[in-house]
């Protein structure tokens, strides 16, 4: 009772942070001025936005269905798109940085598509990484980038610099691993303590992991061409993601080269490890002061995390419908979604 009591006071803490910091940004910009940009806003460039959006979540999707194809389970693209827009209902509502909707996506499959669960894992373990390598990857030339020009002292910190650089290190060094056979999650697990790893639930936990790992590491080995592929989906994706800000950018009146979009966004993806909900309050407060820095008011920075806030709500929205439907569906047919 005390756990749940402390989780619960945790979630409605982080809640109130990012409320008490989105009132306090607001307070600073007259609302006239958010009227006036969005005025300028016409219907075909929100429309041209939202079909560059609907392309990134498509691509996206594609890079797992093609994951999934290597690993032999050919599941239809229609359903791997409603699982990862589950999967980012869950991360996006959920504190903390973007994470919690993976054990969705695999339980999903195991149990929807009959996705053995080690494989299931390893294909979501081999998505996510190929995600957090070029995030990272994004996050570290752009935080370089920032540190040249000089915009944004609060961003340039050594420390902050070198812990991204670290990070991304991490899913490279991994994968890196992979490709060489290695398995470094079974390892680790393998020199727990006896007293440890003779618990039942722990000896589960790494027969689990070491078939998932084996089959992430072999999935890497013998089929390079689809690794390949599904690194090009990454970084095309991105290229749109990056268009797509711009375009955003300037049509709230804010012409900048690409090399300034990439500070601001680098900013608002900062934001989005923030500990609170879809980055409430933090993802304002970053894109004021990003284009503070680039000599544009405050009400056009927030204007721009007004929209981009929009449509992730919408995205969101439409994510947490589709747990809803999955979840009835698992009701109404029980026998045959817990077959694996």
């Amino acid at each position: 009772m005390r756990r749940r009591i402390s989780w619960s006071h945790l979630g409605w803490l982080v809640w109130i942070i990012g409320l008490t910091l989105l009132v306090w940004v607001l307070r600073r910009i007259p609302l006239a001025d958010i009227h006036t940009i969005f005025s300028g806003l016409h219907v075909e460039q929100l429309g041209l936005l939202a079909g560059l959006n609907a392309a990134i979540l498509g691509l996206f999707a594609v890079r797992w269905w093609l994951l999934l194809r290597g690993l032999d389970h050919p599941v239809p693209f229609s359903a791997v798109l409603g699982y990862r827009l589950a999967a980012f209902g869950i991360n996006y509502f959920t504190p903390g940085p973007q994470f919690g909707g993976e054990p969705l996506q695999v339980a999903l499959l195991s149990r929807r598509q009959r996705v053995p669960a080690a494989n299931a894992t390893a294909s979501v373990a081999l998505d996510k990484l190929l995600e957090l390598a070029v995030n990272l990857g994004f996050l570290a030339s752009g935080l370089a980038l920032i540190l040249s020009l000089g915009l944004i002292s609060e961003l340039t910190q050594p420390h902050l610099i070198g812990l991204v650089l670290v990070l991304l290190a991490l899913p490279v060094g991994y994968l890196a691993l992979l490709f060489l056979g290695r398995q470094p999650l079974s390892a680790g697990l393998a020199r727990l303590p006896q007293r440890f790893a003779a618990a039942a639930p722990i000896q589960k936990l790494v027969t689990f992991v070491y078939a998932s790992e084996g089959r992430v590491s072999a999935f890497c080995r013998a089929k390079p061409q689809v690794f390949l592929q599904a690194s090009l989906l990454s970084l095309l994706g991105w290229l749109l993601m990056i268009l797509e800000f711009w375009l955003t950018m300037v049509f709230l009146g804010m012409p900048v080269p690409l090399l300034h979009t990439f500070v601001v966004m680098t900013a608002a993806r900062l934001a989005f490890l923030a500990p609170t909900p879809g980055g409430l309050g933090a993802l304002e407060a970053a894109l004021v002061l990003a284009v503070a820095a680039l000599g544009f008011p405050p009400a056009a920075g927030f204007s721009l995390a007004l929209l981009i806030r929009g449509r992730d709500l919408l995205v969101g929205l439409i994510g947490l419908i589709a747990v809803g439907q999955f979840a009835s569906g698992r009701r109404k047919q029980p026998a045959e979604d817990l077959m694996v």
